[in-house]
């Protein structure tokens, strides 16, 4: 069965050492972003990545090094893939073995304009199931639905502008152990999708190559109440 690897991280404990690793120049870029509390996060799931990575792959985190794909799709030189999400201060990273993956985390709270969000990249039939939640301001669904949506963009590395529409029902609920996406042009043997178990007040999603189900172990390498 193909596996995949989760760990999860609360930003806001990364431990110094780590940041200390960055290059100082991708520290400045942080400290001088317009938020200090998302600068210090973007910092720590750089760091976090970095140093999950390394635990991964038995390497030394100096000898972590990032490729960029066709549509700006990081990856690691020498494999596994992998895909990052952070929001709110807790990151999620997924690592496959030989399996390509993508993975999205966000935090469960209103966004504007979302009915127009969803017809234009979850498609019209979509935004009209979740139309009713929203009017509600119930926002776990839509959410999650985006979560989706994003998971199935990263899996195939194509970023949300190149995906194209997306399969007819990927806004629909998929537990575990998930359920099966069509084919894509990055991904003609399939795709498999799964709904993750996120920290309280967040919702998550896994999309990885293939058309079988997963299995997914789960690490958490910086501990809190949160992600615990």
């Amino acid at each position: 069965m193909r596996r995949v690897t989760l760990l999860w991280a609360d930003l806001d404990r990364v431990p110094e050492p780590w940041l200390a690793r960055l290059p100082v120049p991708f520290l400045d870029r942080c400290r001088a972003v317009a938020d200090p509390v998302r600068g210090r996060h973007r910092a720590a799931a750089r760091a976090f990545l970095e140093t999950a990575l390394a635990t991964v792959t038995d390497r030394p985190p100096e000898a972590i090094r990032f490729g960029t794909g066709p549509h700006g799709k990081p990856f690691l030189e020498g494999g596994p893939p992998f895909s990052l999400a952070d929001s709110a201060g807790v990151a999620v990273l997924a690592v496959g073995e030989g399996v390509e993956v993508g993975v999205d985390l966000e935090r469960v709270r209103p966004v504007r304009r979302f009915g127009r969000i969803a017809a234009r990249f979850l498609g019209e039939e979509a935004a009209a199931d979740l139309a009713d939640a929203v009017c509600r301001g119930a926002w776990d669904g839509p959410i999650a639905a985006w979560c989706r949506f994003e998971a199935w963009t990263k899996a195939r590395g194509t970023g949300i502008a190149a995906a194209g529409p997306p399969p007819a029902g990927i806004h629909w609920p998929a537990p575990s152990p998930g359920r099966a996406l069509p084919p894509a042009p990055e991904a003609p043997d399939g795709l498999w999708l799964v709904d993750l178990d996120p920290p309280p007040g967040f919702r998550a999603a896994l999309v990885a190559a293939g058309s079988a189900p997963l299995e997914l172990s789960r690490a958490v390498l910086v501990d809190s109440p949160a992600v615990g």
